[in-house]
């Protein structure tokens, strides 16, 4: 008689091996044979924080011999789990050792914010640059923000200051992405693949063979999973208990419940046998009636004999009338 086992819905994620023995999951005991076995799959949504950092910028370069002053404008992003401006020059002459002054102001929408001096000494080094100030403060979010320089050239005023300057909002956000199971699939010991792209949560799979499932033995299910990298799975199997090959059958009838049973004649040679001590004869051709011990679930408990060897044994229904 074919049976059905359908596992329990198992979560994995990706690279997990699970062990399966297909003789244990059905209660042990006698040999069984597998006609068909597949698996199915469950999606799984999982949430991932990410933090993204990404820059707004304006930038001012040139050269000039007197006194100059100009306003950069960056627009501060709309959100983020915190905000500040940056701003960084570098400047430098071609003549004189007069030292390059920078006064700079800070200023968004609700007013001036940060402001400072700034002296420039080693006005040869022209690969300097240098980070003079930043403001760190999330009352930038979502404003505008006005740096104001003003660069005071020297008394020399023929002296050429070339000048580089930049002027940035940074922001950091976090964000919360969804995260789909996709195409999941087993290899190692047996092999499956759902081909199913993405899995909304709870969403399942049809059915697909599972290839290489033994009758018996521990087998291992490598777990392959994309997306979210989470699934539930869980398989079934038909199955029935091997029993000798029925080259003829003796039928038995056991009165607890009026069921006529089948018993195999076999080949005493049949090594799923597990007696081969009581024997009969049809046509002339000796058979092994098929026995059991008492404790095996197909064994006709009704009907019990004994042999000096073996003990009390039953005879074993492999099917009924």
């Amino acid at each position: 008689m074919v049976n059905t086992y359908t596992s329990d819905w198992i979560r994995v994620s990706h690279g997990d091996i699970t062990t399966h023995n297909p003789q244990d999951l059905v209660g042990g005991g006698n040999e069984i044979t597998i006609s068909n076995a597949e698996i199915q799959w469950q999606g799984v949504n999982v949430e991932k924080n990410s933090i993204s950092t990404y820059y707004v910028g304006d930038s001012a370069t040139g050269e000039t011999t007197v006194d100059k002053d100009f306003t950069l404008t960056v627009q501060s992003p709309d959100s983020g789990t915190y905000d500040y401006v940056e701003y960084w020059f570098r400047a430098w002459r071609e003549i004189s050792s007069n030292p390059i002054e920078i006064e700079w102001t800070v200023e968004t929408d609700w007013g001036v914010v940060d402001s400072g001096t700034w002296v420039y000494d080693d006005y040869q080094n022209t690969d300097d640059a240098e980070v003079f100030d930043y403001l760190e403060s999330n009352n930038v979010i979502g404003q505008n923000v006005y740096v104001t320089f003003d660069i005071i050239t020297g008394y020399n005023r023929s002296d050429k200051v070339e000048y580089d300057i930049q002027v940035r909002t940074q922001s950091s956000a976090t964000f919360t992405t969804t995260y789909k199971t996709d195409s999941p699939r087993v290899t190692r010991d047996v092999s499956a693949d759902s081909n199913s792209g993405e899995l909304n949560d709870g969403e399942t799979t049809n059915w697909i063979s599972l290839d290489g499932f033994k009758s018996s033995g521990d087998q291992e299910f490598y777990h392959d999973i994309d997306g979210s990298d989470e699934a539930y799975f869980r398989f079934r199997f038909d199955w029935e208990y091997a029993f000798p090959t029925a080259l003829k059958q003796l039928r038995i009838k056991d009165t607890n419940d009026n069921t006529t049973h089948k018993v195999a004649l076999a080949d005493p040679s049949d090594s799923q046998l597990d007696y081969n001590s009581f024997r009969t004869s049809v046509g002339g051709t000796t058979y092994a009636i098929d026995v059991v011990d008492p404790s095996d679930r197909s064994a006709i408990e009704t009907h019990r004999m004994y042999h000096p060897t073996d003990g009390i044994v039953c005879p074993r229904s492999y099917d009924t009338v």
